[in-house]
């Protein structure tokens, strides 16, 4: 029978009480319009610090690659049983609860989909798709520095994803930080130089922040 989301995170609070302390999707604290390094520093220690829990028993590793699959066959509503089937085996499995976010987020059941990436960065931080999908569901909300804040933590996890540098470099254009974008964009091209439109990105950014440049000085 299939148990709602609802209901692993309510056994997930009675197992784990800190759980229930951890701010929703509404209350994450907000963040400078200069992203805080040194929090920033202080989140990547703890990170650091952490457990690692990402080994699973065979029976787990089996539900999730079936996940994977199904997933890609758009059969989402499979998957997602397969994934709480291992949270039922595993309460601590921060992929299956990643994984179960990003089903949520493509249904557009933004709240479920933050509270599953809230159980996924409680029992690993070290998810860098949880940081992901919070940093897209907080962009969605008009949010940006917050989900800039949730996207660093995303790369300095995990920094070989283009696409990854190409949304950090969008969402610091919208905050009009247009020399840090234009970093992002690099970054990106960095990382796959046959697509030639990520430098385009950031030689647009370039011009940009030149041309905010003048402005301010008039």
């Amino acid at each position: 029978m299939v148990i709602c989301l609802a209901v692993i995170l309510f056994i997930l609070i009675r197992r784990f009480p800190d759980t229930a302390k951890l701010p929703t999707i509404t209350q994450l604290k907000p963040v400078e319009s200069e992203v805080n390094d040194s929090e920033i520093k202080e989140e990547k220690k703890l990170v650091s610090e952490k457990e690692n829990v990402l080994s699973y028993s065979p029976e787990i590793n089996n539900l999730i690659e079936t996940a994977r699959k199904l997933t890609a066959d758009n059969k989402h509503q499979q998957a997602e049983d397969k994934l709480i089937e291992a949270i039922q085996l595993d309460i601590r499995c921060a992929l299956a609860y990643s994984m179960l976010g990003d089903i949520y987020l493509h249904r557009k059941k933004n709240t479920e989909a933050g509270e599953a990436y809230r159980a996924a960065i409680h029992h690993d931080p070290k998810e860098p798709f949880a940081h992901y999908g919070l940093s897209l569901i907080l962009e969605e909300a008009g949010r940006y520095n917050d989900a800039v804040a949730q996207l660093l933590l995303a790369t300095r996890i995990s920094d070989n994803n283009d696409t990854w540098y190409k949304k950090l470099g969008d969402l610091y254009i919208n905050l009009r930080m247009f020399s840090k974008a234009s970093m992002a964009y690099n970054k990106a091209a960095y990382l796959r130089p046959d697509y030639g439109h990520y430098k385009e990105l950031a030689l647009a950014s370039q011009k940009k922040q030149q041309e905010h440049k003048v402005k301010t000085r008039v």
